[in-house]
């Protein structure tokens, strides 16, 4: 985390904390929070989860 700015530290755990409320929507591990309403929603925020993490460590953003 030390190579990251301060915009590329927001963005990796905004994306980790989305992929992760998603997965254990999807998974059925949790049951649905209040800010979920629908596995549809899930799965939109699984995806941009995902898409962020993998956008930070591919150097796609000036983060670094």
């Amino acid at each position: 985390m030390r190579k990251y700015n301060l915009a590329g530290k927001i963005t990796y755990i905004l994306g980790a904390l989305l992929f992760l409320i998603g997965f254990f929507t999807v998974t059925d591990k949790v049951g649905y929070f209040k800010l979920i309403p629908s596995l549809s929603v899930a799965i939109k925020l699984l995806i941009v989860g995902f898409v962020l993490v993998m956008a930070t460590n591919s150097k796609m953003f000036r983060v670094q």
